[in-house]
């Protein structure tokens, strides 16, 4: 028998994205109790991949979220990417997170601040 376990990410009912985490093989015949479920191994190896494989997906959403300006809706540039480690109980997840350089927003118009340095002088 063969056993496989998937992430799958939804969105309204709509699937986004599926990774298989894991594949696991068992003999279909004599099970005794040592081959019955996952061994601790297999169980804390599935649960950190699945733990990687739904903070990956939910930086990834996070990030789309917030690339947008909220004031005038423009996609903001990149600033820098850095690695961040998050720490869970299955162990550290590295991620690569964005900075973006927030937009310099007033009524009449929307820049990014390096563009327009004097206006920025003005505002201070």
């Amino acid at each position: 028998m063969e056993f496989r376990i998937l992430v799958e990410v939804r969105l309204a009912g709509r699937v986004l994205d599926r990774q298989l985490v894991a594949q696991v093989e068992r003999e279909g015949t004599g099970i005794g109790p040592e081959a019955i479920g996952l061994t601790l191994e297999e169980g804390k190896t599935v649960l950190s991949q699945v733990q990687a494989g739904v903070i990956h997906r939910q930086v990834e959403a996070l990030q789309a979220a917030h690339r947008k300006c909220l004031q005038c809706g423009r996609k903001q540039r990149i600033k820098d990417r850095r690695r961040r480690c998050l720490r869970t109980i299955f162990g550290v997840v590295r991620v690569s997170c964005r900075r973006y350089l927030r937009c310099l927003y007033l009524p009449f118009i929307c820049r990014y601040p390096f563009a327009m340095p004097g206006l920025v002088k003005i505002l201070d």
